[in-house]
């Protein structure tokens, strides 16, 4: 089993591959409000986007240990026997807070210890966009159109447009499509 994570408080996206499906969960602030929850299943993949719901209260530091608890608590479940955990780095160029954003990473990696796991890589973003679509520059659109080029991934993408979640920047999609390619660079580098 192969787990990619990319966190983000606004939308950490993990990609679990088993043997004969793979999770695709987000928990996200890219769902139109009306909607609390998106779960799709078909035979090679289950899609699961939560909405984040939070109290306005609780501080910065609360809102990632709610983020972290959530997720943990969703994906446990799916996370059975050996399981290698990946991890997409710090974009030191990109926009937003990294000090969150290294907060809530270091708060999802101790829950992956705490399950008993290791962290077996973390790649930076330009590799991982390197790898998935030739160029460590790529924009999120572009990484969008490469990585559903494969064909399970594009048969999926057409469910998840058909049921009207559209791809546009910002999109829940995006979350998952990230934390695939950093389970992508995984894959690679264990069959390396």
């Amino acid at each position: 089993m192969l787990i990619g994570i990319d966190a983000s408080k606004n939308g950490t996206g993990i990609c679990i591959r088993g043997k004969s499906k793979t999770i695709l969960y987000t928990y996200t602030k890219h769902l139109p409000k009306k909607i609390k929850e998106f779960y799709l299943d078909n035979n090679d993949f289950t899609v699961i986007a939560k909405q984040q719901i939070y109290p306005d209260t609780l501080s910065d530091f609360e809102q990632l240990r709610h983020i972290r608890e959530t997720i943990f608590k969703d994906i446990s479940p799916f996370i059975i026997g050996d399981a290698k955990f990946f991890f997409e780095g710090y974009s030191m160029g990109g926009n937003g807070r990294i000090t969150m954003l290294a907060e809530l990473t270091s708060l999802l990696k101790d829950s992956v210890y705490e399950m008993g796991y290791q962290i077996n890589g973390i790649f930076a973003p330009t590799s991982v966009k390197k790898v998935v679509g030739g160029k460590g520059n790529m924009k999120k659109d572009e990484i969008y159109d490469t990585c559903w080029n494969d064909l399970q991934l594009k048969e999926l993408m057409n469910k998840i447009e058909e049921d009207g979640h559209k791809f546009k920047n910002d999109c829940w999609q995006i979350d998952v499509l990230d934390a695939w390619a950093v389970s992508e660079m995984g894959r690679i580098q264990e069959q390396s």
